[in-house]
């Protein structure tokens, strides 16, 4: 979410979840972010969940942050039993979208 809002200069930031399966034990929601910032190219998309990933070489200066924030969320993701991917197209925005599956409490 912060990523969004730091990478759009201009237009919007759209934070949305949706179930997309449930059982009587499990529940799965995915969580979208989507912006109409500067989106990134085929090759930057493919990267951009490496540790220490940054787009653009200036990025860091500019700002801020080392490029561990979408490989930190990543691996959390996915100890939670889920994934996360991403969808972009340059110049036109991102959308990235997290799916996770909760257990239900049954109590």
């Amino acid at each position: 979410m912060s990523n969004a809002i730091k990478f759009t200069n201009k237009g919007k930031v759209v934070i949305s979840l949706k179930i997309a399966a449930e059982t009587k034990n499990k529940i799965t929601v995915i969580f979208e972010v989507t912006d109409s910032g500067r989106g990134m190219s085929e090759s930057q998309r493919l990267k951009i969940f490496e540790e220490y990933q940054q787009n653009e070489l200036n990025d860091h200066r500019v700002y801020g942050g080392a490029g561990l924030g979408l490989a930190i969320v990543k691996r959390l993701v996915e100890a939670m039993n889920g994934n996360i991917s991403v969808k972009s197209e340059l110049n036109k925005g991102a959308s990235f979208f997290i799916e996770i599956p909760f257990e239900k409490n049954q109590n």
